[in-house]
């Protein structure tokens, strides 16, 4: 195996390891100006080499064949100049036909210009909900739209729901042929500082109002328009573990009768500076000096992280 200089790292991918940063993304700004050919190009050579020589389920779902076709599709789309947005979902959509739900074009590896460039337009839809089956199911109105949990939004601006999934779904990361990690990634429910979900509904569809088409519990239907919300709008409404960068603890526990409940939304602790060894060692004293009969750990929104967490003395 060859390996990258360090003078290469990149924001391209999900390999939680290092690749590449291009000369054409440190310098791509949020201007409407095209991308040079060339200079995309030369990233595609670079993700097929990082990819062929590093990743170790390149072939684990397409054949060596398959993988060829279409880095020979990238290469070849890549040679018509496009915008930066344009070539971040052609990018992305090409990562999702790996079928590894660790290859994607990482948000959070983005350099700041990019991530504003991309990732921070006042466009996202303000309220929580769930992909069910292809029906988007309100769970919650943050920011007191009026639209209450349990709605059903058939229709943005036009644009049924299911045709909405169906535009992203080809976007999304997952391992194998899992819809329904699919489903959920682009589910809005705060488990994310960037929401899967928003970023590539603004690339698409991103509007400042939007007007819905809601049917609500009861079964009626009515027409609402809403403003955009921000991204730091949205952080306000996220889970507290969902930043795991200070000294903030990530999980809570709390006691529900004879049981406690452990929720750990996240592992993904590497830059965390909170003591979650010392946390975890206290709360398990407590449950134990109360004799509390039963515990229930919640890891519904937990993608897993460092293998620390599960090989700590204590025996998580």
């Amino acid at each position: 195996m060859t390996a990258l200089p360090p003078s290469r790292r990149t924001v391209l991918g999900g390999l939680g390891a290092t690749f590449a940063a291009s000369p054409l993304l440190a310098r791509a700004s949020s201007s409407p100006t095209l991308l040079r050919a060339a200079a995309m190009r030369e990233d595609v050579a670079l993700l097929r080499r990082a990819y062929t020589e590093l990743h170790p389920g390149i072939h684990r779902y397409n054949t060596p064949r398959e993988i060829d076709a279409r880095f020979a599709a990238l290469d070849q789309a890549a040679a018509i100049p496009m915008t930066l947005r344009a070539f971040y979902l052609t990018l992305s959509r090409f990562l999702a036909t790996v079928r590894c739900g660790h290859s994607y074009a990482n948000f959070y590896n983005q350099r700041r210009e990019i991530a504003v460039a991309l990732f921070e337009a006042p466009d996202r839809l303000p309220f929580d909900f769930l992909w069910i089956g292809d029906a988007m199911v309100v769970t919650a109105d943050p920011f007191a739209t009026g639209i209450s949990p349990g709605s059903r939004i058939l229709a943005v601006n036009g644009r049924s729901a299911s045709a909405i999934l169906a535009a992203l779904m080809p976007l999304a990361r997952a391992d194998g042929h899992n819809d329904a990690k699919r489903r959920r990634l682009l589910s809005v429910q705060g488990d994310d500082r960037y929401e899967t979900f928003d970023i590539f509904f603004s690339m698409l569809f991103g509007q400042d109002r939007y007007q819905l088409t809601v049917e609500d519990p009861s079964g009626r239907r009515r027409i609402a328009t809403v403003a955009g919300v921000s991204l730091a709008q949205r952080r306000t409404t996220a889970h507290a573990g969902v930043d795991a960068s200070g000294d903030t603890p990530v999980w809570t526990i709390e006691r529900r009768g004879d049981a406690a409940l452990l929720s750990m939304p996240s592992w993904g602790l590497y830059d965390s500076k909170w003591d979650w060894r010392g946390w975890l060692d206290q709360a398990v004293d407590r449950l134990v000096a109360e004799r509390v009969p039963r515990l229930v750990v919640d890891l519904r929104a937990n993608e897993g992280g460092s293998t620390a967490v599960t090989r700590s003395p204590n025996g998580w």
